[in-house]
């Protein structure tokens, strides 16, 4: 334990010195601890706020539906579809037959 000797032994300004340091650490962490604390935010209800949970409440419960359809193949066995019945030969199919499938997947206002 010879350090203690060493410590014992040291100028008094050196002394000073760290007294100094360490209550300047003290002061900056307390600066610090004041200054970092959280702050709640209050928000009271409004139209926009209700439209916003409306809205968030829609995009959740596509998210959901977007999910179990992705999952749903595994957790059960779909009937196989009905096989289409084969045309008669010499009959084409008119281009007013061919319709195009119009679906928007995953979109968040439904359409």
């Amino acid at each position: 334990m010879h350090y203690l000797t060493a410590l014992s032994q040291m100028p008094r300004e050196v002394w000073i010195a760290a007294g100094v340091g360490a209550a300047v650490a003290f002061f900056v962490a307390f600066l610090l601890m004041v200054g970092g604390r959280r702050r709640y935010v209050v928000v009271r209800s409004s139209p926009a706020t209700e439209l916003f949970a409306y809205q968030m409440g829609r995009v959740a419960d596509a998210l959901e539906r977007v999910a179990f359809e992705r999952t749903a193949p595994a957790r059960e066995a779909r009937a196989p579809e009905p096989q289409p019945e084969p045309e008669p030969p010499g009959r084409a199919m008119r281009a007013s037959e061919v319709r195009p499938v119009h679906r928007v997947s995953m979109s968040m206002f439904g359409r």
